[in-house]
């Protein structure tokens, strides 16, 4: 723990060094990433799936008694992000989402999917209260990410694409873990509503979602700025 927290001071003395102030004020930057947990399982391929979260793999077996199938499935979800402080305690910014799966069933056929989203997002921290030598900090987070989804089933030789148009919601309270100026362990409870739009098709639909994600942050100032 001793040696994590020489290391993280060090890394502050390099993203400090050019302005004297704290981790939320105004003027300072925040660049980071968040790996999300949860999802829907009736739509898991829309909502990144509910087998893992940031990188993962495993495996479904299925049984009726008499035949049984084990499917393959590989997959990843993560969301950088970069901000700025215009005001004290406020971050404004954007971030990427990708995800995707795929899968390799018993028979040979393969299906896999990809999502890609970007969009704005808002995150204001309510208050810092002292833990230990550290500081816990809640904040609210909303974000609006616009982007594609695409899938490929492959039966044999003969494959079918398929894509939609996605828009995406999300907005949650978390809280900061920072035990040190420059960096902080972040934790959110997120609720996601997105809107597939079927392209080619004349209709949309919607999924909603509860889950939470894990991220960690580094914040720093650039001179001149």
């Amino acid at each position: 723990m001793k040696t994590l927290m020489i290391s993280l001071s060090v890394l502050c003395i390099f993203t400090l060094s050019t302005l004297a102030q704290g981790p939320f004020d105004k003027g300072r930057w925040i660049l980071g990433g968040t790996v999300p947990f949860g999802g829907s399982i009736e739509d898991a391929e829309h909502l990144g799936g509910v087998n893992g979260a940031g990188l993962f793999f495993g495996s479904n077996w299925t049984s009726n008694g008499q035949t049984s199938d084990k499917d393959k499935f590989t997959g990843w979800n993560f969301t950088p992000m970069v901000g700025y402080f215009p005001i004290d305690n406020l971050a404004v910014g954007l971030n990427l989402n990708v995800r995707g799966q795929s899968y390799k069933y018993d028979d040979g056929d393969k299906y896999k999917f990809s999502t890609v989203t970007i969009g704005p997002w808002v995150r204001y921290y309510v208050a810092q209260y002292s833990f230990w030598n550290s500081r816990l900090v809640p904040f609210g987070d909303v974000r609006a990410n616009f982007g594609g989804y695409k899938s490929v089933d492959t039966y044999g030789s003969t494959s079918q694409t398929y894509k939609e148009g996605v828009t995406q919601f999300t907005i949650g309270p978390g809280i900061v873990f920072v035990p040190v100026d420059c960096f902080s362990i972040d934790f959110m409870i997120q609720y996601n509503r997105v809107i597939w739009n079927v392209k080619d098709e004349d209709y949309k639909y919607h999924t909603s979602s509860f889950g939470f994600a894990l991220g960690l942050t580094l914040y720093f100032a650039c001179g001149g700025l």
